[in-house]
């Protein structure tokens, strides 16, 4: 038997299709994929982490109505995108209408935050009304139905947000960052030596002008869930400055800078935008996807023009603060 270590004859390995440079193209472009799609499932974990801990809260909304008229309802009505399926309540010990109304039925949602209470009364009462019943006009709010929420302003409480909200999504974006970066040259765009005055200087004008966009979408089609100021001094540390850092190496300074390598910077730029707004669909609001598209052009051109990560995350800072300014 001759072998190729035995013999002067070295045998030459078939060409493979897989080698070919289209192949190294779509390689490096599912590549591109994976820090998005990595930091969109930590934030996916930790808002249901978050929820599973902090979400205890239940509205009712009683009806004025024989039970007949609940069974009689199309069940299309009482179901929403937002909170789920809406729960048909009877009286019982532990539950029972409001003093002055007199009912045996009613509607209700659970597993709520303090901040979306208003909200699904609003959407619980549109319901009964679109479905021709006839509800209360006292709405009922129980607090801490679950044992175990987590305040804002608790300092043992933020510990938890911030391991989930903060230490997580770094560990992970920071491990698969590091372990190609010097491969594809992509520690480029954070070297220190970028963050400086032109950089702020830039970044401050262009979140203004992100902020102004953005808010052009909520204009035009105005959410049916407003949006809500961030509350207590840690999220507000995490959101403003944490956030628009991670959001920004995901998009910009991977999938954007990997997908140029492949296809150059015109399809890298509509690429990540592409990848932005699809990132944004668990939003479940055309106003999000909206402003996920400028979002991703601004901030996508903004990088191809100065190669530099901090000016697009100054001005995602910058805009993100003049939104909860106005949110508050």
């Amino acid at each position: 038997m001759i072998s190729q270590y035995d013999s002067r004859i070295r045998f030459r390995r078939p060409p493979w299709p897989l080698r070919t440079r289209a192949w190294r193209r779509s390689r490096l472009l599912a590549l591109s994929v994976l820090l998005p799609f990595a930091f969109l499932l930590c934030l996916l974990l930790a808002e249901a982490a978050i929820r599973f801990v902090e979400a205890h809260n239940r509205v009712e909304v009683w009806l004025q109505d024989a039970p007949a008229a609940l069974e009689t309802a199309p069940a299309s009505l009482f179901e929403d995108p937002a909170f789920g399926k809406v729960d048909r309540l009877h009286v019982s010990e532990n539950r029972s209408p409001p003093p002055g109304c007199r009912s045996d039925i009613g509607l209700g949602f659970r597993g709520l935050r303090d901040s979306e209470l208003s909200i699904a009364y609003e959407v619980l009462e549109a319901a009964a009304v679109s479905a021709g019943l006839h509800p209360c006009p006292q709405p009922v709010f129980v607090f801490d139905d679950l044992p175990g929420p987590l305040d804002a302003l608790d300092p043992a409480a933020f510990a938890v947000q911030a391991v989930l909200w903060a230490a997580l999504p770094m560990a992970v974006l920071g491990l698969l960052f590091w372990a190609v970066m010097d491969r594809f040259g992509l520690a480029a765009s954070l070297a220190w030596s970028r963050w400086d005055l032109p950089a702020l200087r830039n970044g401050l004008a262009m979140g203004v002008v992100l902020a102004l966009v953005l808010q052009l979408p909520a204009w035009l089609m105005p959410a049916r869930f407003p949006s809500t100021a961030v509350s207590g001094p840690g999220l507000l540390a995490l959101t403003l400055l944490l956030y628009p850092l991670l959001h920004e190496i995901a998009f910009r300074a991977w999938a954007l800078a990997l997908a140029m390598q492949s296809h150059g910077p015109r399809f890298a730029l509509f690429w990540s935008t592409g990848l932005q707004v699809l990132a944004s669909i668990s939003a479940l609001t055309g106003v999000a996807q909206a402003q996920a598209l400028a979002s991703g052009l601004l901030l996508g051109w903004l990088y191809l023009r100065r190669q530099s990560l901090p000016e697009c995350v100054i001005a995602l800072i910058a805009c993100s603060a003049l939104r909860q300014l106005v949110l508050s």
